[in-house]
């Protein structure tokens, strides 16, 4: 694990956050797009307060002791995480540091047949539309011949249901290729 800031620095920003009331702070490890140690700060977004503060607050604390560069993320609707450190030895689409098929790299592609699935979940979700809620970060996971992938949507669109509705459809056909361990990822709300 290569962290970015000292364990110093880090423990400074954890003390001194740990003094906000109702919310619980952590250093742990985070599963994305690989392995991070984060920390990670949980009770916020409490519609009886105005975590809005408090949340700007804990980000001039990290500024302060990790950098302008550290800063919470909201992952999800009641956890927030700053990024303290990543997996540097994971290897290549191993568990912790999959390969990001995002169509601008064709030879990360084990098979072609892996982007035309990823082209027609476009097309069919271009000809939904954009409805529903606004998500980032929607991707399906899954392992083809003993490596991690990660598929993100090609469509630019921010509704889930666009992406959502076909998901059936999609992890058949993965599964039809040899896919395994297939799982959507809802993203978070935007």
């Amino acid at each position: 694990m290569k962290y970015l800031y000292s364990k110093e620095q880090i423990d400074k920003a954890i003390k001194r956050i740990k003094r906000f009331r109702c919310c619980k702070v952590y250093l742990s490890d985070h599963f994305g797009n690989g392995l991070s140690t984060v920390i990670e700060v949980c009770g916020l977004n409490d519609a009886n307060r105005d975590d809005s503060k408090r949340i700007e607050k804990i980000n001039k604390i990290l500024s302060e002791e990790l950098g302008e560069d550290a800063y919470l993320e909201c992952y999800d609707w009641r956890c927030h995480t700053c990024y303290v450190g990543e997996d540097d030895q994971a290897q290549k689409g191993g568990r912790y540091n999959p390969i990001v098929l995002d169509g601008r790299d064709l030879s990360a592609y084990p098979d072609s047949l892996l982007f035309n699935i990823q082209h027609l979940w476009k097309e069919m979700a271009l000809r939904l539309g954009d409805s529903g809620t606004c998500v980032t970060g929607e991707c399906l996971k899954f392992v083809y011949k003993d490596k991690h992938y990660i598929l993100e949507p090609l469509d630019r669109l921010q509704g889930s249901l666009a992406r959502e509705t076909y998901l059936n459809e999609i992890e058949g056909l993965l599964k039809a290729i040899g896919c395994q361990e297939i799982s959507f990822d809802y993203g978070r709300m935007d």
